[in-house]
């Protein structure tokens, strides 16, 4: 495997590593929190308004990672589509994400994956906890995110 590049860019860790040939990008927050999640955004887009949103609200409570999913964000392309490769497009997801575990040393009993419909079948065939995204498609929504984290037990909620 190649090494993964990092840059620190204040107080957020940027990497690039290569997954089955595709350059997979991604962003790291609360890398030091000892709760860990991997959220593939709605859009798929590691640099969306979501994206900003989530890591900024929650990574001072736990670690945030986001990344590009195929063909989305900066692995967006001109020659291909989710229609050409419909099948190899969730196998890429798959190893993105074992790819993006096995580089931040991380396993599933440290992090889990909040995933959207899209991508359900993907993140329930991980190992450890997984959830997909069941309400409104905004990290905007901050009590809705709040509940849904915290039946990942990434955070606790006040009846706590």
């Amino acid at each position: 495997m190649t090494p993964p590049i990092f840059h620190q860019i204040g107080d957020e860790r940027q990497f690039s590593l290569l997954s089955r040939g595709d350059r997979i990008w991604a962003r790291w927050r609360g890398w030091d929190q000892p709760r860990q999640l991997l959220f593939l955004t709605p859009n798929g887009d590691a640099g969306d308004a979501i994206s900003d949103q989530v890591l900024a609200t929650w990574s001072k409570e736990i670690g945030v990672i986001v990344f590009d999913l195929p063909l989305t964000g900066r692995r967006q392309s001109d020659k291909l589509s989710r229609d050409t490769l419909p099948e190899d497009w969730e196998e890429q997801i798959h190893a993105d994400i074992q790819s993006i575990l096995a580089c931040v040393g991380l396993n599933g009993d440290r992090i889990k994956v909040l995933g959207t419909p899209e991508t359900q079948a993907i993140i329930e065939s991980l190992e450890g906890p997984c959830l997909c995204l069941d309400g409104p498609a905004s990290a905007d929504d901050s009590t809705w995110f709040a509940a849904t984290l915290a039946r990942l037990g990434l955070v606790e909620t006040e009846d706590e």
